[in-house]
């Protein structure tokens, strides 16, 4: 089972501290500077819409933006066309590409401090055809990820959603690759 399409989101443990529209020059100078993986395109501002995804970097493999659906801010990573063949290596590329952010936006002064909870992400499985959100899947999913994960929303609806929990992402990053050598 390989998705075309999942997010990785680490959420803000401090959102107060920086408004949404200090976003759009640090994701301009990351275009211009290409901070982060990918071809970055675009800065889109999306903050008037309540519980929306927030201020996006537009880019052809995947998006940043700093989200705030589920009124949840966060960082997040979608991954678009992705160049993989198994899931643990789109997974390792979603979270190395979302960590870089995070990474960035924790040291830039433009965003007063913002900080991230790195001890549990939200993974989203935006591909309802190939990950539908069924007990099946996420029990499928469950058996390829080396990672205790647990399972957000059970309405087929809706896309299928985990949290997933570690003390520390890199570590889980090279577990998976472990897991792929076998």
């Amino acid at each position: 089972m390989l998705p075309k399409r999942l997010s990785v989101k680490f959420f803000a443990k401090n959102p107060e501290v920086v408004s949404t529209e200090a976003f759009i020059p640090v994701f301009q100078n990351w275009i211009q500077r290409r901070s982060v993986p990918g071809l970055l395109i675009d800065v889109a501002d999306y903050s008037h819409v309540p519980q929306g995804p927030g201020i996006l970097i537009i880019a052809h493999e995947g998006d940043y933006a700093y989200d705030f659906r589920d009124g949840r801010p966060g960082m997040v990573y979608i991954s678009k066309r992705p160049a993989v063949q198994t899931l643990n290596e789109l997974l390792e590329h979603a979270f190395t590409s979302v960590l870089a952010a995070v990474n960035l936006v924790e040291k830039d002064n433009r965003l007063n401090g913002l900080t991230f909870d790195l001890s549990h992400a939200e993974i989203s499985f935006v591909d309802r055809l190939n990950t539908p959100n069924t007990a099946e899947t996420f029990l499928a999913l469950q058996s390829q990820i080396d990672l205790p994960l647990t399972r957000v929303e059970n309405d087929p609806r809706a896309c299928l959603t985990v949290t997933a929990q570690s003390s520390d992402f890199n570590t889980w990053i090279e577990r998976l690759k472990v897991v792929e050598s076998l």
